[in-house]
């Protein structure tokens, strides 16, 4: 039987993985923000940089925390083709 601080501090990494999963949603937004900026262009490009390797990295720690399980659901929703093929029917 688990305890009940195991219990909750599973919760809280599965809370925190989804928290970093939607800031990387955050980041890849704030790149279509950039153009808009009045920053010189090399400031942009090197922003945009920045924002692309935050929002993989809070991605893919995202992930982990969750879990396998998460992650391949998560996956599976954005392949592109038919859901039906991946089962069979």
């Amino acid at each position: 039987m688990k305890d009940n601080k195991s219990v909750v501090r599973k919760g809280a990494t599965r809370y925190a993985g989804i928290v970093l999963i939607v800031l990387s949603f955050i980041f890849y937004g704030g790149i279509i923000l950039l153009p808009f900026t009045p920053f010189s262009p090399g400031l942009k490009s090197g922003a945009a940089v920045a924002l692309v390797i935050a929002g993989e990295a809070s991605f893919w720690i995202g992930a982990l925390l969750v879990g396998r399980e998460v992650a391949s659901n998560y996956r599976s929703f954005f392949r592109i083709g038919k859901r039906g093929e991946e089962k069979g029917q």
